[in-house]
């Protein structure tokens, strides 16, 4: 029953009915008549209640609901990858000519003058079959002379300190570019209409040029 404690004798093993009314101090075994320890209930379940409420409460806080949280990744800056070493071996290179396709006679005067720093390698391409018809090198502060034949003609070059070879030109530090402005070799009555062309920065200069990329070379 709710209101009654059950005792048990410690000397003979009687359990003993004690209502939690009566005065509990003077209870004794009724079977062996040896006084019976009676201890008056205590709070701990009431607080292990209160306790296993509290660790379920917070278990409920802990475990909550996070379904409407958003979660944005953090941005970081991006890596770039180093660049492979550049460690091709400079080539060697005789200045003037490097190829020609003239299949017609050559009497137009050509010239070129270039700023000292640079090496220029130079293609002349004929605006009638898109081919080119000359290349050259030409070093850098030097000027290069020759005679080509009558046509329409357009110049692509590309720039660098060190060479190695058609396939590298200048390497990764190459420039490449491209003159804006066509130039026609042709006969003027009997004169015959020539260029020298600088590459040369300069004020008042009329000849204005691009860059373009290695594939546009």
């Amino acid at each position: 029953m709710a209101d009654e404690l059950v005792i048990l004798c410690e000397e003979c093993g009687q359990k003993n009915r004690i209502k939690l009314g009566q005065n509990a101090s003077y209870a004794k075994c009724g079977k062996c008549g040896t006084p019976l320890e009676v201890q008056k209930p205590s709070s701990n379940g009431i607080g292990l209640v209160f306790f296993l409420a509290l660790v379920v409460f917070a278990g409920y806080l802990f475990f909550e609901d996070k379904s409407n949280v958003i979660i944005k990744p953090i941005k970081t800056a991006a890596i770039s990858k180093p660049r492979p070493e550049f460690n091709a071996p400079p080539v060697k290179i005789k200045a003037g000519i490097l190829r020609s396709r003239f299949d017609r006679k050559a009497i137009a005067k050509f010239q070129i003058k270039t700023t000292a720093g640079s090496d220029y390698f130079i293609k002349i391409v004929n605006q009638s079959t898109d081919e080119e018809e000359l290349v050259v090198y030409i070093n850098g502060g030097k000027s290069f002379l020759t005679e080509i034949p009558l046509g329409n003609y357009s110049m692509r070059y590309a720039t660098g300190t060190t060479w190695y070879g058609e396939n590298l030109l200048f390497g990764p530090q190459t420039t490449f570019a491209k003159a804006n402005k066509n130039f026609i070799f042709k006969r003027e009555g009997n004169q015959i209409l020539g260029y020298t062309i600088e590459l040369i920065p300069q004020v008042g200069g009329n000849l204005r040029t691009s860059k373009i990329t290695r594939s546009q070379f």
